[in-house]
Parts: structure tokens; sequence; C-alpha cells
């Protein structure tokens, strides 16, 4: 498979997209991490990290179409080549801020920055379509 799934004590998944992958590979990858999940926490952060690829551009919708699966306070951030390309708020918003995620040591620091960020970034959001 082409989606990698890293689990780690914080509620934290992280996604290693490394090579050639298809819709079967993440549907694969998001049906292992929904079954990984621990609901009893209120939020599950998911990274989606692209290593020397682009992102795919059907990934947003493919993820709209997933919503019910996932906590409602979810908060997932794609990443593509270390960039940030977008991070979605209870997968219901994109939101677009390359900057925010810059010199975030970790992925705790990530989402501290965007969740600081979130007034200011949902001035350029708008709702996915599934």
């Amino acid at each position: 498979m082409g989606i990698e799934v890293m689990w780690d004590q914080e509620n934290i998944i992280r996604w290693e997209c490394v090579e050639t992958w298809d819709i079967g590979d993440f549907y694969m990858a998001v049906s292992h991490t929904c079954q990984m999940m621990d609901t009893s926490k209120n939020h599950i952060d998911l990274i989606i990290s692209f290593v020397g690829q682009r992102m795919p551009v059907n990934l947003i919708s493919h993820l709209g179409k997933l919503q019910p699966r996932f906590p409602q306070d979810t908060l997932i951030v794609v990443i593509e080549s270390n960039r940030l390309v977008s991070s979605i708020v209870n997968i219901t918003r994109r939101v677009f801020g390359e900057s925010v995620l810059e010199g975030a040591p970790t992925l705790q620091a990530a989402r501290a920055r965007i969740l600081a960020h979130q007034d200011e970034l949902r001035d350029r959001t708008r709702p996915i379509k599934a």
C-alpha cells in the first residue's frame, strides 16, 4: 500500500504517502485509522504528509465524503513536501495558511498554531463540496 499509517499516544495519526497510491489505498488507510481511533477522546489529529510529491487534487473532496467516520472535533492537516497545503477543521472547511506551520517543531505545536490562527484563517475558508 502506498500509504503508511502511524499512530502515537497523543491520538495523533500520521499518514506518510511516499509512493504512488490510488483511491483504494486511501480508503484502506481511512478504514484502518477508524479502527484504531480512541473514540473516548474528543478529537483526533490526522497529519497527511506527501513526501516529494503533490497532493492529489481530489483528496479534500474524499475527506469530505468520509466526514461521518471521524469524531466531530477532528483536525486534519495536509502537508506537501513539508509545506502546509491546507488544514481542515471538523472536516467541513478548507483552510489555506501556508505560513502557519513555519517553525512548528512538533505536531502538537502545529495543532496549537493552527487553532490560534483559526479566526484569521476562517476568513479564507469555504465549505467542502462532498
